[in-house]
């Protein structure tokens, strides 16, 4: 009997600890539910949502071209020889006014062999204007007249008017039309001995000096005219709607700050298949404009009322955004009337209209959020 209640005294105070135990842990484990569940509702983000309000919004077209001086000619030479001074020095830089001697090629053989060709022409009609005022006399007074006035060191005059189909054939047999037009032909290549300035300009390129050898075909320089500018920029073809000849255009120049004023000269009707752009060109005659330079230019095309920015990302494939409708998705079509970088102006949106303001992973119409 001793023994029983021995024993039972012993399992007292094992059993309450047991008990003190199990209600610490159990204690414990329900707080760290509770914490857990606080915790897990703390991190609960929270939908961003906008509000729609339409404003007016500018319509910029943005782009990037190089500035290219509007008159640019290459020097080619068309003839042989050594090269002269010209009216000025030909040298790079060089300031020619309009018809000024660029260049001159020694014409020294030419100018001989010209002046043999006319006197071997006057030798052929003397020898045949005996014949003419016998068998043609309504025209011997002319080709006498003719004779008389010629001069070597002129410019070839043209033939007298032959009504006489007979005389015409006389004188082709005879050599005249042939030798006539060889004297034009050379002429012609005479006058290519002197280059002149086809426009007020300035020399960008000179590659011979005077006294150099001059070869057919070879490149002598590049002339060019600084009182007017043309660039040329790559826009999409989305943007050439708001675009039309003779629209007023900012050109940035980011070396100096200034802001000069240009105009659309040329739009391209054609887009290019690699990028999906099309060209179009700008004018300018602002003197701060360099040839070779590359600017920004900024189109002002107006503004768009009842529209409003927000970002691309918000925009489906079929230019659809998610409004929230009682805590409900739901796809909503625009009008997208411009793509600004990471930006777009889109319309047909009502005010007060919510947006989602976010991008959700995998959401789809008729999804229920917070």
């Amino acid at each position: 009997m001793n023994l029983k209640l021995d024993n039972w005294k012993k399992t007292v105070p094992v059993a309450v600890l047991i008990i003190l135990v199990s209600f610490v842990l159990s204690n414990f484990l329900s707080t760290g539910k509770t914490q857990k569940k606080a915790s897990v509702k703390k991190s609960v983000k929270q939908i961003e949502k906008i509000e729609v309000k339409n404003v007016e919004n500018k319509i910029n077209i943005a782009a990037t071209g190089r500035v290219n001086v509007y008159n640019k000619i290459d020097l080619y030479a068309e003839v042989s020889g050594v090269l002269e001074k010209g009216s000025k020095e030909f040298r790079t830089g060089t300031e020619f006014l309009k018809n000024q001697t660029i260049l001159k090629v020694n014409n020294s053989v030419a100018k001989m062999n010209l002046s043999a060709a006319k006197g071997n022409f006057i030798k052929l009609i003397a020898t045949v204007l005996p014949d003419i005022q016998i068998d043609f006399p309504e025209s011997g007074k002319l080709w006498e007249n003719y004779l008389l006035n010629f001069k070597i060191e002129e410019e070839l005059k043209p033939l007298p008017e032959i009504k006489n189909p007979k005389e015409r054939f006389y004188l082709a047999g005879n050599n005249i039309y042939n030798q006539y037009y060889s004297i034009k032909s050379q002429e012609e290549t005479f006058k290519k001995y002197s280059l002149k300035a086809p426009f007020n300009g300035t020399l960008s390129e000179a590659n011979l000096k005077e006294g150099t050898l001059v070869r057919v075909g070879q490149k002598i320089g590049e002339f060019i005219n600084t009182d007017k500018y043309e660039i040329e920029l790559s826009i999409s073809y989305s943007d050439s709607r708001f675009l039309k000849v003779n629209q007023n255009v900012d050109i940035q120049i980011e070396e100096t700050g200034q802001t000069v004023n240009g105009k659309v000269s040329r739009i391209n009707k054609k887009i290019d298949q690699n990028t999906q752009t099309i060209k179009i060109f700008i004018t300018s005659t602002d003197k701060n404009l360099k040839d070779g330079m590359f600017v920004p230019v900024i189109i002002r095309t107006g503004e768009l009322s009842e529209s409003v920015k927000i970002s691309r990302k918000l925009l489906t494939k079929e230019n659809k955004v998610f409004v929230v409708e009682n805590k409900t998705l739901k796809l909503v079509p625009v009008n997208l009337i411009k793509v600004e970088g990471e930006k777009a102006i889109v319309a047909g949106l009502k005010n007060g209209t919510i947006l989602l303001g976010e991008n959700i992973p995998n959401a789809f119409e008729g999804m229920t959020i917070n």
